[in-house]
């Protein structure tokens, strides 16, 4: 099934409703919040480059590709392995476990503007790593 903008919700809210005493839509709604408050603010397109000019290409986290590499050795990948990304940023994390691995690997992120560059990056990859690497 292809992925929509509210394909998770239903479940989100059993989820929520299931483990809290908060009304859904609070969650719902801080999500929105959340969402628009990192796309205009702190992951805007230029922020995000300066992100990659200190942690470099397609990377906007501490240590960059290093930290990656270092990190993902204990989790002995192999290919045909299946790997969620949570917060996948822009996909650099993502596409080394792809290309070192040969790992399936399906990021997501809150902020658009993040998944947006992690697409482009994605389609500038080489084969195996466009095929191994779903972002949303």
């Amino acid at each position: 099934m292809p992925h929509t903008p509210n394909s998770y919700d239903s479940f989100q809210v059993i989820q929520i409703r299931a483990l809290t005493n908060f009304p859904a839509f609070t969650f719902i709604l801080f999500g929105v919040f959340l969402k628009a408050f990192l796309d205009e603010n702190q992951y805007t397109e230029e922020g995000i480059r300066r992100y990659e000019f200190i942690f470099g290409t397609t990377f906007v986290s501490t240590g960059g590709q290093e930290t990656t590499a270092e990190f993902v050795k204990s989790l002995n990948l192999e290919p045909g392995h299946r790997l969620l990304d949570v917060g996948c940023g822009i996909g650099g994390s993502a596409f080394h476990i792809a290309r070192t691995y040969g790992t399936r690997v399906h990021g997501v992120d809150l902020s658009s503007n993040m998944v947006s560059m992690a697409v482009k990056y994605q389609a500038e990859m080489e084969d195996n790593v466009r095929k191994n690497v779903s972002i949303h």
